[in-house]
């Protein structure tokens, strides 16, 4: 399921809400000079793998500028967007219960620690091959075997993390009514928000809140 906080949702945003297979995987060429989708967040694991162009990636209070074979990651419960120009990237998402099918309780658990990390730089892998034989896979139908390349995926997301030794900290999903409350704010009033102050003004606090700040910065990149 994937959840929306108000504002709309782009066209791609409701086909992912329509998800309803174990495991799913998507390649996309957007061509237009602005695409973004809204804040959301969904149950599902997500694996976003960016074949080409520059994105923003807005994950919990955190952001990101990522580049051209760089691999993000989305556990559950975690809200996020990306926004820029045109670009085509690979998306996989998957529910816990598709690696159960396959493998037990503690070796799912430990294929999923890969998700307490969000972001592999282009210079940390090289998993193109990876995510073409998955995409490959998916189209063919066959369940069992995109399921263990899933699992191999993860395995190699995971030793590429272990070899750099450079671990970067999973931004907590929101529980923040505050931050809820500015997302919904932001979503409904997109073209209208020109500064900070307003932000700060309509929830009556300082324009150097941590919240209000980065959420606006998201705002002023488009």
């Amino acid at each position: 399921m994937l959840s929306f906080y108000r504002g709309g949702a782009t066209k791609m945003d409701q086909q992912l809400a329509n998800i309803r297979q174990p495991i799913f995987v998507e390649r996309v060429h957007y061509a237009r000079k602005k695409h973004s989708c809204v804040v959301h967040y969904h149950n599902h694991y997500e694996i976003y793998y960016l074949l080409s162009g520059n994105r923003t990636y807005m994950i919990g209070d955190k952001m990101l500028k990522i580049y051209a074979n760089s691999i993000v990651l989305i556990r559950p419960g975690l809200t996020h967007q990306t926004f820029g120009e045109e670009f085509e990237r690979i998306l996989i998402n998957f529910n816990r219960d598709s690696l159960l099918e396959v493998f037990n309780e503690s070796f799912t658990s430990e294929l999923l620690q890969v998700f307490n990390n969000f972001y592999l730089s282009p210079q940390q892998h090289n998993a193109n091959n990876l995510f073409e034989s998955i995409l490959k896979n998916y189209d063919s139908g066959n369940n069992r075997m995109l399921t263990l390349q899933l699992a191999e995926l993860l395995t190699y997301i995971g030793d590429a993390f272990r070899s750099e030794g450079k671990k970067k900290p999973l931004p907590s999903p929101s529980d923040s009514p505050l931050l809820d409350k500015i997302i919904n704010y932001m979503n409904e009033n997109f073209a209208s928000i020109t500064t900070i102050e307003e932000i700060a003004q309509h929830f009556f606090i300082s324009k150097y809140h941590p919240v209000s700040y980065t959420h606006l910065r998201a705002h002023e990149t488009l």
